[in-house]
């Protein structure tokens, strides 16, 4: 999935990073080690907050944002 994305986004290379905390992943994302992040409603809500990330699509459960 990280190549098929890297591949339609533009990047030269892709590869998976798994964090201990969303915490940790905040730093990951703030020494460049990541650029891109799929996951909970809550996590992407944290990273936003933090300033390290910007939402680019957005999946709604059954179609109604439940």
């Amino acid at each position: 999935m990280s190549e098929f994305l890297a591949t339609q986004l533009g990047f030269e290379n892709a590869g998976t990073v798994y964090a201990k905390n969303i915490g940790e992943m905040v730093k990951m994302f703030e020494l460049g080690k990541v650029d891109y992040f799929t996951g909970s409603f809550w996590e992407a809500a944290v990273l936003i907050n933090a300033g390290v990330a910007d939402p680019v699509a957005i999946k709604f459960k059954r179609g109604n944002g439940t």
